[in-house]
């Protein structure tokens, strides 16, 4: 989910693409691997202000990055008797003989509980994105268990230091155990937000598509603009390249000159005391009169800030969208993928969601027969700018916001798992199945690295979560 007040409905409803940053030319192109000591300044000059997808290898580099002791016991011993949502995988049987994922039911179990499921085997459950806290503003907070116990253990940055001056809007873990020799897919579909996937167990293979091409991706919503920075709204869903809608800004703006008129008057008022007694007449009723300017103006910026919210600044349909994760089983072989990187919106355990508007009709799983037949725009267009990424462990894949993906999870190769236990230092069933840990940020609108946005909504919005400081500190 993602947050930033009511979304307005596009007047125009012709398909208007502006995206003006990297797109895929040829089939199969390469997508670039380059190490993680890559300075901020050059990752954003060569990969987020470009909009160019890449692979980072070698993990993060930041002192405060702990994710490679997340074993199934590190994790029960910090958050395990946290309740967390796990998607349900379907009990009716599909055509390979197992049930699937993607029909949008959940359970409700406590972490540890999850985790030994996950030990012994269990393919019932995927840990996914969770429901989020919403303050009184209505405004919903950046993480839930377990990173919430995560961060607070001090294992992984609020901002890491490879994307400068990008500004949170969610973290994530996803967790899964496959059937031997199958793998966990996700429908095709895109994201709202840039996305830096860090794998730590088991593998992923991404299908990606560029927003050049979003036209030709047959949505479940009718796209209205893709903003330059690859941002796609629909229509009922418009916001600007940053994700906030016009309501929102005028809220924050209201809310700006409000603190600024308070200010003001504060000031003139202790002016006007400080003048005591002996005060020349003329000099009172100047500061007098001041008073009086600031008082009007902080009532018109408060008529202004009740008038522009209209309720909660942030609320449900807000700039939160539903960079929603679906999931079907298949054989490795094929070409259907999981995706991580979409998060279901909130719903009670086993209440079914309907398919959200980023999601593709395409499906990937069809010969080119049938997709030329059911999806001609995609088959002639699409289908031949298509490239893929494997993600290995310890690798993380930077995904700019926009970018259609199908994605397939492998579990862990070794029996159970295949990873090393942080604390027992054993290989085997605590670091089974397949992992990811993710960060998503709103995507840039401006070109420079000191200042990626051209307002400041979510700069004031991360300061008055966090203060000016974005690390951990």
């Amino acid at each position: 989910m993602e947050g930033g007040g009511k979304r307005q409905k596009c007047v125009d409803t012709a398909l208007i693409n502006n995206y003006s940053g990297y797109s895929i030319k040829d089939r199969d192109e390469y997508i670039p691997r380059i190490p993680s000591i890559t300075s901020p300044q050059d990752f954003f000059a060569s990969y987020i202000l470009p909009r160019r997808p890449c692979i980072v290898t070698g993990g993060l580099t930041d002192e405060a990055w702990a994710g490679d002791k997340w074993s199934n016991r590190y994790l029960s011993e910090v958050a395990g008797d946290k309740v967390v949502r796990v998607e349900r995988r379907r009990e009716k049987k599909d055509v390979s003989g197992e049930g699937d994922f993607g029909h949008g039911t959940y359970d409700l179990l406590p972490l540890k509980t999850f985790l030994e499921n996950l030990e012994n085997d269990n393919t019932k459950h995927y840990l996914t994105t969770q429901d989020l806290d919403v303050d009184d503003e209505g405004r919903p907070d950046v993480m839930s268990s377990p990173c919430t116990e995560l961060f607070h253990e001090g294992d992984f940055p609020l901002v890491p230091s490879l994307v400068g001056n990008l500004i949170p809007m969610n973290y994530n873990i996803w967790m899964g155990m496959n059937p031997k020799g199958k793998g966990s897919s996700s429908r095709l579909h895109h994201d709202f937000h840039d996305n830096l996937y860090v794998l730590l167990r088991g593998k992923k293979r991404f299908r990606l598509f560029s927003p050049a091409d979003a036209e030709s991706m047959s949505t479940v919503g009718e796209i209205a603009v893709v903003h330059p920075n690859g941002r796609i709204c629909y229509e009922g869903e418009v916001t600007d390249a940053e994700g906030v809608d016009p309501s929102s800004r005028r809220a924050m703006e209201a809310s700006v000159e409000q603190e600024r008129a308070a200010e003001e008057l504060a000031e003139a008022e202790e002016a006007l005391e400080a003048l005591g007694e002996s005060a020349d007449d003329d000099v009172r009723k100047e500061m007098e009169e001041a008073v009086r300017r600031c008082e009007e103006r902080q009532e018109r910026a408060l008529d202004d800030l009740v008038d522009a919210e209209g309720g909660d600044m942030f609320d449900d349909d807000g700039d939160e969208e539903d960079d929603n994760d679906e999931e079907d089983d298949n054989d490795e072989e094929d070409d259907n993928d999981e995706d991580d990187n979409a998060s279901p919106p909130p719903s009670p355990p086993n209440k079914p969601q309907p398919t959200p508007s980023n999601f593709s009709q395409v499906d990937l799983s069809l010969p080119p027969a049938e997709l030329q037949k059911h999806f001609p725009s995609y088959a002639e267009v699409a289908r031949k700018r298509e490239t893929s990424v494997t993600l290995n462990p310890g690798e993380m894949l930077f995904l700019p916001a926009g970018w259609f993906h199908e994605v397939t999870s492998l579990s862990a190769d070794a029996p159970g798992g295949g990873g090393k236990d942080s604390i027992t230092g054993q290989v085997g069933k605590g670091m089974c199945g397949h992992m990811a840990f993710n960060y998503w940020f709103h995507p840039p609108s401006a070109d420079t690295f000191e200042k990626p946005y051209e307002s400041d909504f979510w700069t004031r919005d991360w300061a008055g979560r966090f203060g000016d400081d974005c690390n951990n500190s």
